[in-house]
């Protein structure tokens, strides 16, 4: 028996040994308190006050060193029995921003002025669409919704307006590579005149915001120089996250939020529809008889045509109009809800010493204040870091996105849907929007509309379109799919130099359907169906060189240097017809096939730049910061090159040159030049 119980005790600890070390500063001074953990495990030590410590680890497994304001070591237990252990400052300390051109730097060392907004923020806002989340989270940055579909696009706006009629948008960042962030209303979105169509997605949101690690708002328009012209309203940069060193973590969070109406249009219910005092059916004004004073009771009808609603209930035209009965609550309450969105996100996410890899999928399932407005996205992202060997490092960051809205007629638009709910006088009841209307000749005309002009789908033309249904009956679809990838090898011959080389393919098809049935309002009530086909590609190649020099004890210089190929391409191919032979719901070509009735129309862009740059960063003592670049860029949309110099510096005024019994805090002098 004591046999077996010494060869018990000898497996158990087989391959385990007490390490003792030391955990000193950068200086060789001890820290005691500093922890000493073995890595994926509870067990661990502190440091005593010499800053010793002993420890009882198997070999291969990986000690965690760690101490506040220090960088983490981990050292792998490798039969070693002593281990001296020396932490650096954690730079951390002071915030980080990142550049446009993706690199880390510490924000105090930039002359031009930035806001930070941290991933956790844009998280916690329960934003299903990225430019939304960052709304109200940096100073001097407006964002605007365009409206209230889900997922429709927002006007980013950072140091005001420099174009009288061009674009405010900001140029987008991902990543290190510029983000394709353009809207086309091209094609069907023109059917409903210049004041009407949709408001299209921006593609900015096609971004999970769960997969967003910072992002950095670039303000200064020295910061912004380098990408030159496409740069002119500010840059956002984003960055996204990537695995962490341990074992595989899985995380799964969902969440679901609402959306209500703030704030609606008073509506008044005292008048009824005509004009100057007088009831009128077929009238499109609303200050007609006074409602309060009319007999109230049952209205008088004429007798012959009349109109079936899908419900079974029966309407005819009015003689004599009695009722005091108003329907505005009601006409609202048919069209607006609350929205709301449900948004699941798994991450999986570890790596080592040489490597880690992020994954995520998500999926956003959101409907609109307004009925039928709806808008789904499913993302897949998948962040890969190699490091090859001590002097090449290989990375990927590919992510797919498919996305399928619809969307709601708006704006000055007699198909839309606005401008009938607030033309729609009190007393009319427009939840009856379809049906069957028979003539006084006992002809049938079947998926009529019903609106307030035309209270028995007398006509097939609606004047102004029934709010219900321009939600129910029209379509106006889009459905994306989107692939980037960007694949990036950094090489690192010295300490002092690496060289970078970043690609990026980004791919966009995106499908739109748009379709009024017969019994529309103007151009419209025969029918128009129309199918657009857009493909986008961007491609872009950066090759970077950066290098530290110490010039002498007090001044370092940072240069980078760098080129960057950017190709743009568009197409679009449409058709349309208008005129239905038959009064069909039915998305087909079959709706009427004679050639008259077909357009078709395309359209396409290409666009071609190509930019080189340098940057001069000088530290002097650690307190003054000299920015200086240039960058010189050719493009094909203009004739000639042309040069974007820009400087900026920072002064950092710390205890060293400021010194006070009452100041006892650092503060910073910024310039910038463009």
């Amino acid at each position: 028996i004591l046999s077996t119980v010494f060869l018990l005790f000898a497996l158990l600890s087989y391959g385990q040994n007490a390490v003792n070390g030391v955990v000193l500063d950068e200086n060789g001074t001890p820290l005691p308190g500093a922890n000493v953990i073995i890595e994926d495990t509870n067990t661990g030590v502190s440091t005593d006050f010499d800053g010793n410590f002993e420890i009882t680890a198997s070999q291969g497994q990986v000690l965690a060193i760690s101490y506040i304001g220090y960088t983490t070591q981990y050292v792998t237990v490798a039969g070693q029995s002593a281990i001296n252990i020396s932490l650096q400052l954690d730079n951390e300390l002071e915030e980080v921003v990142v550049t446009a051109l993706g690199f880390a730097a510490v924000r105090d060392q930039q002359g031009s002025t930035s806001s930070v907004i941290n991933s956790d923020d844009v998280i916690r806002s329960a934003e299903p669409t990225v430019v939304n989340a960052l709304s109200g989270k940096a100073s001097g940055v407006r964002i605007t919704r365009s409206n209230g579909d889900p997922g429709a696009g927002s006007t980013i706006r950072i140091r005001g307006a420099n174009t009288i009629d061009g674009s405010i948008q900001p140029l987008i960042i991902v990543d290190g590579v510029p983000l394709d962030n353009s809207t086309s209303y091209a094609g069907g979105n023109n059917i409903t005149g210049s004041n009407g169509g949709v408001t299209q997605g921006s593609r900015l949101n096609d971004i999970n915001p769960a997969d967003i690690a910072s992002v950095n708002v670039l303000k200064g328009a020295s910061a912004a120089s380098l990408y030159g012209s496409r740069a002119a309203n500010g840059v956002v940069v984003i960055t996204t996250k990537k695995g962490q060193r341990g074992k595989a973590k899985i995380s799964f969070k969902s969440s679901y939020s609402f959306d209500e109406i703030s704030e609606r249009i008073p509506m008044q219910s005292t008048w009824g529809q005509g004009r100057s005092g007088v009831y009128g059916e077929t009238r499109a004004e609303s200050w007609g008889d006074y409602i309060p004073g009319r007999s109230g009771g049952q209205d008088a009808y004429k007798s012959g045509a009349y109109f079936v609603a899908e419900n079974g209930r029966k309407y005819e035209a009015i003689a004599s109009k009695n009722s005091t009965d108003t329907f505005v609550e009601e006409n609202f309450n048919s069209i607006f809800g609350t929205g709301n969105a449900l948004q699941n996100d798994l991450t999986i996410s570890g790596g080592n010493e040489n490597s880690n890899y992020f994954f995520s999928l998500g999926h956003l399932d959101q409907d609109g204040v307004i009925k039928n407005a709806t808008y789904e996205r499913t993302n897949a992202r998948l962040n890969y870091e190699a490091k090859l060997n001590d002097k090449i490092t290989l990375s990927s960051k590919m992510s797919y996105t498919y996305t399928d809205s619809n969307r709601i007629q708006q704006s000055s638009n007699v198909s839309g849907l606005m401008l009938g709910l607030l033309r729609t006088p009190p007393d009319f009841d427009g939840r009856d929007y379809k049906g069957t209307y028979y003539s006084s000749g006992g002809t049938e005309y079947i998926n009529r509309g019903r609106s307030y002009r035309k209270s028995i789908g007398q006509s097939s033309n609606q004047s102004y379109t029934n709010p219900l249904w321009t939600v129910n009956e029209q379509e106006s679809s889009t459905r994306v799919n989107r692939i980037t990838v960007t694949p990036q090898l950094t090489f690192k011959p010295t300490n002092w130099l690496q060289v970078i080389t970043r690609g990026n393919v980004d791919v966009t098809d995106d499908k739109r359907t748009y379709f009024f049935p017969v019994g529309d309002a103007s151009s419209r009530a025969n029918g128009q169906y129309q199918e657009d086909a857009l493909d986008i590609r961007n491609s872009a190649l950066d090759v970077i060189g950066k290098a530290n020099f110490e010039l002498s004890d007090e001044v370092n210089l940072t240069a980078t240097f760098g080129w960057s190929y950017n190709d743009r391409k568009y197409s679009r191919i449409s058709g349309n017809i208008t005129g239905f032979l038959v009064n069909s719901s039915k998305r087909t070509t079959a709706l009427n096939t004679s050639s008259e009735a077909s357009t078709f129309s395309g359209a396409k862009a290409f666009s071609r730049s190509n930019r080189g740059y340098g940057i001069l960063n000088f530290d002097i003592d650690d307190q003054l910061f000299i920015n200086l670049s240039g960058a010189q860029e050719a493009s094909s949309t203009i004739s000639g090159t042309f040069f974007y110099p820009a400087a900026d510096a920072a002064w950092v005024l710390t205890e060293d040159v400021v010194q006070s019994n009452i100041i006892s805090f650092g503060f910073e002098l910024m310039s910038s030049f463009k």
